[in-house]
């Protein structure tokens, strides 16, 4: 068995003798994510406008030929939880809205910024290149720096970015997926987002037990981070899987630390 991360090494192993790829759409995502503590980044209307100014579709088809879901904040592999990307005011590409957001914020011309984009996985510099292409609309430069994973992680920790790309893991639960990453305070919250109406739905989340009550307390969560924007949700991460033609019983959960669970239960034919 062997874990694929790389769609060349997918498509090489799914024509191999005696292999077969098992795959499976996760819980977690790429994202794009801002420095809200930095210019231009601190003005919510620039956010908006760089996310206006993404077909995601696009980015998704080019990236991982489209062999994922497009993600509005919350995955849809969460099930209910998620509210349909359709729905979300900010998601759907509107270029002359964008240019209006920038103008207003007072970037008329566009401005540049950087992304750092690991090469260790080859999905977050493809991602910067399918958008730098689409920036080029608003008037907006977008430099993609493939930053070593071990610099990238050190600038991470630093929060020394404009801007990055990576994945995150939602879990099971929608207070796996924001909680952590989004609420004001938080060690991991990369982004400095620090909204006080989305801590108040976050904190009112996870202290709910009734199932029907945090929907939609979730759903009203959904709606405030596509307006504040602190990433822009892309499209699931999905688990690529070689094993040889005779493992059986093995399959692949949607909450990507939950797969190996499977060997319980996998057998070899002889």
């Amino acid at each position: 068995m062997a874990q694929l991360s790389d769609p060349l090494a997918v498509g090489m192993a799914s024509r191999t003798e005696g292999a077969r790829v098992i795959s499976q759409p996760t819980t977690d995502y790429y994202m794009f994510a801002f420095n809200v503590r930095r210019k231009p980044f601190d003005d919510v209307r620039v956010r908006q406008a760089v996310a206006l100014a993404i077909d995601r579709k696009a980015v998704m088809d080019t990236v991982v030929f489209g062999d994922a879901q497009l993600v509005g904040v919350l995955p849809p592999t969460l099930g209910d939880w998620a509210t349909p990307a359709s729905q979300l005011p900010y998601f759907k590409q509107d270029v002359a809205k964008a240019k209006a957001l920038l103008a207003e914020a007072g970037y008329p011309n566009g401005f540049t910024y950087t992304v750092l984009a690991s090469p260790q996985y080859s999905q977050f510099p493809a991602i910067g290149l399918a958008m730098q292409s689409q920036l080029k609309k608003i008037g907006v430069t977008l430099n993609v720096d493939p930053t070593e994973w071990g610099s990238f992680l050190a600038r991470w920790r630093a929060r020394d970015f404009d801007s990055f790309i990576s994945y995150q893991a939602a879990g099971s639960d929608p207070d796996d997926a924001l909680y952590q990453n989004f609420r004001g305070g938080s060690t991991f919250n990369a982004v400095g987002i620090d909204d006080p109406k989305f801590n108040d739905l976050l904190d009112k989340g996870r202290s709910t037990t009734d199932r029907s009550q945090r929907l939609v307390i979730y759903r009203e969560a959904q709606l405030r981070a596509d307006e504040i924007v602190p990433d822009i949700f892309l499209f699931t991460r999905t688990e690529y899987m070689g094993v040889r033609s005779n493992v059986q019983g093995f399959t692949l959960s949607p909450v990507a630390t939950f797969t190996y669970r499977s060997l319980r239960t996998a057998w070899l034919q002889p």
